[in-house]
């Protein structure tokens, strides 16, 4: 593959410096890379961290975060300033976080190590857990793509991965239906709709109208970072669809708008909406570089289907899913997208195994991988449900357990109960999920240092998850 020169300082001591990484034929990216406070900066462990979003209007908040990452967890910590927004579309971030990486890797990874085979000889085997990656929304999103795609066994890869409020399905919800309007006396005149129970309203519904995270200014975000409806039905824009299909028919693209118009709509901002910021000045999305743009209702897809799980990684792809720290705000319209998360990547461990925990020979067991047991299909019990649902271990670990063992009595069911629940504890700890009070955001402009105590938490993780 061809690869153009990059162009970067060979300067290491000081404790900062701006990269510029060409993007091929299609311009540049930066990174700037704030080198650990203590120890050699090429021995350091490297945490990539991705910005909120191109589009916040109060970007000093993010200098912030990196100053309480780098003192937690006292890693190279590397801003990979990603385009969106200002005429750029998606998939142009996914290409820039990827080129960064490619960047990061070859060189500010740590060098590999030496290490002996099973023959007496020593080769050169990259330090592949020593690199992590850190987002939230926008950021969030990206970093789950790079950490659930970059993550090959025996390779430099992402070991561990920290989301906040990531946005990991732009396809969102519909909004809840006005029965008032649809007429209340047919409702009540049909048995079976009487007998039927109403579902529960989900986070988007429950909290659309959250002052630092609304609904409507993901919607606008959306617009304005995407020209089609199909561009994010991409799993590497919606990283949640590499574990489970999207659920709904792809919108008709929007006719209405020429590419010249929505370049002109990102440019040029107040023309269209002058007051939006003034109205909602906490918001996070801003609001003001995205316009009011024509579009259907609420955007909502015309038809929707039964969620289907999908396995990630595939069989045989030598992919291993890093540690992952995943959190969202109880009040936050995407934690019912984070709780999914969570639930789908953890059903990942345990149906894809691994020598951690399914390594049976200390309980007598042999060799029993649930692959080795059951065919490759969709099944109750593996997040497979209409909406989606996580709703927590139960669910979760159902369909495993059903699908892998059968029915055993005394001393082997035993063995296999605690085996289970190994695997299951295993899960959990590679995969943490954690609920904030409120939005949830790592760091909020009126929030005082409140946020710092969370920021440097999860720095601490990433020193223990990095070594």
């Amino acid at each position: 593959m061809l690869r153009l020169p990059y162009s970067y300082s060979t300067v290491v001591s000081s404790p900062s410096e701006e990269v510029t990484v060409n993007c091929r034929s299609n311009g540049s990216i930066t990174l700037n890379i704030y080198y650990p406070l203590t120890g050699g900066a090429s021995t350091s462990p490297v945490l990539i961290y991705l910005p909120r979003s191109t589009l916040l209007s109060w970007s000093r908040l993010d200098d912030d975060l990196i100053t309480a990452l780098r003192h937690a967890s006292n890693t190279t910590v590397v801003r990979l300033n990603y385009r969106l927004g200002d005429g750029h579309f998606y998939p142009t971030p996914i290409h820039d976080v990827l080129t960064g990486y490619d960047w990061i890797v070859k060189h500010l990874v740590p060098s590999a190590a030496l290490r002996p085979t099973r023959y007496g000889q020593r080769r050169s085997v990259p330090d592949a857990v020593r690199l992590g990656v850190c987002g939230e929304l926008v950021g969030g999103s990206l970093a789950t793509m790079l950490a659930v795609t970059e993550c090959r066994m025996g390779e430099t890869r992402i070991g561990a991965a920290a989301v906040n409020n990531p946005i990991v399905d732009w396809i969102f919800p519909k909004p809840i239906a006005n029965r008032a309007a649809s007429g209340g006396s047919n409702e009540s005149s049909n048995s079976k709709r009487t007998k039927s129970k109403d579902p529960q309203p989900t986070s988007w519904q429950t909290h659309a109208a959250s002052p630092s995270l609304s609904a409507t200014d993901f919607l606008r975000a959306r617009s304005a970072a995407f020209k089609q409806p199909a561009a994010y039905f991409d799993p590497f824009a919606s990283p949640l669809l590499f574990f489970r299909t999207a659920g709904a028919e792809v919108p008709p693209p929007a006719a209405s708008l020429s590419d010249f118009d929505l370049a002109s709509l990102a440019l040029y901002p107040d023309a269209h909406n002058p007051s939006h910021n003034a109205s909602n000045p906490n918001s996070v999305i801003m609001l003001g570089s995205v316009a009011e743009a024509p579009q259907p209702a609420d955007e909502a897809p015309t038809k929707r289907f039964r969620k289907m799980p999908r396995r990630h990684p595939a069989r045989g792809s030598g992919l291993r899913l890093p540690d992952m720290r995943i959190s969202a705000g109880a009040a936050s319209p995407l934690l019912d997208q984070a709780v999914e998360l969570a639930t789908r990547m953890r059903t990942s461990v345990l149906e894809t195994g691994g020598p951690d925990f399914l390594d049976a020979e200390p309980l007598g067991l042999g060799s029993r991988r649930r692959e080795d047991h059951a065919p490759d299909r969709p099944r109750a019990g593996l997040c497979g449900d209409e909406d989606g649902d996580a709703d927590g271990l139960g669910r979760e670990t159902a369909g495993w357990d059903q699908g892998c063992w059968g029915a055993e009595s005394g001393d082997e069911q035993a063995a296999e109960d605690a085996r289970r629940a190994a695997a299951v504890a295993e899960a959990h700890r590679r995969v943490e999920l954690c609920v904030r009070p409120g939005a949830g955001l790592w760091c909020e402009r009126d929030a005082g240092n409140a946020w710092r105590a969370n920021v440097q938490e999860v720095g601490s993780w990433f020193r223990r998850a990095l070594g």
